[in-house]
């Protein structure tokens, strides 16, 4: 599993529980086994989603979810039929969660 730190805080924001707990709670069976990679987001990375961002109309922070699946080689996987959709132009594979059960 690949998440970012802005996944992180998004799911913190949500559940009103600390970044901590998130890890703790969720995560932690993941890196247990060695399927964890948390990707922290740079400037770059927030530059590189804005151009795309314009140029598939797509929200930033999306885009930053797709170039993270991109770059670490993964599934996006997602029930945004839009995201998909655009996430396969930008070059992601992309999948539904029940496909890859």
């Amino acid at each position: 599993m690949v998440v970012s730190d802005l996944t992180e805080n998004e799911l913190s924001k949500k559940t009103g529980l600390s970044r901590d707990v998130i890890l703790q709670e969720y995560l932690k069976p993941y890196e247990m086994v060695g399927k964890l990679t948390i990707v922290e987001i740079t400037r770059e990375m927030i530059k590189q989603a804005e151009s795309y961002s314009r140029r598939y109309r797509l929200h930033a922070s999306d885009v930053l979810h797709a170039l993270i699946a991109k770059r670490e080689e993964c599934i996006l996987v997602t029930r945004d039929e839009e995201l998909r959709t655009k996430g396969r132009k930008i070059g992601v594979r992309t999948g539904l969660p029940e496909e890859l059960v």
